[in-house]
């Protein structure tokens, strides 16, 4: 039994929008990312509509390459990981922050410091 065109034409065009997400990732063209995961995004859906018209039933070659792909994307996810951490780096290089916000505010809390008593009743007497 062989597979309509259509199923495997649009795991093709998986693959390749793919190795354009993983092309931009190492490029470190932020707007090139962008644009390639959302076309992965919507090549990706296209590939389940379709697979799900078939009721889901993949040949095993197709099977294979679609475990291919989900190793590949926990490599990207990876990636993107360390690009992430390589970006907070360098804003902490240009914006470096204040200092670290404390556990406990202190005067600067909008309920008041430590030794000042918060909702405290005064006993009025007449």
């Amino acid at each position: 039994m062989s597979l309509p065109p259509t199923l495997e034409h649009q795991m093709d065009r998986v693959e390749q929008q793919f190795n354009e997400v993983s092309a931009a990732l190492l490029a470190g063209d932020a707007l090139a990312l962008q644009s390639a995961c959302a076309a992965l995004q919507q090549a990706s859906v296209a590939l389940i509509q379709i697979s799900n018209n078939q009721n889901g039933r993949l040949t095993p070659a197709l099977g294979r390459r679609v475990k291919v792909l989900s190793t590949s994307f926990a490599q990207v996810r990876d990636g993107l990981h360390r690009r992430a951490a390589l970006v907070d780096r360098s804003l902490q290089v240009v914006v470096p922050s204040m200092e670290k916000a404390s556990t406990y505010a202190g005067e600067s809390a909008p309920y008041g410091s430590a030794t000042r008593k918060s909702g405290a009743f005064r006993v009025v007497s007449a």
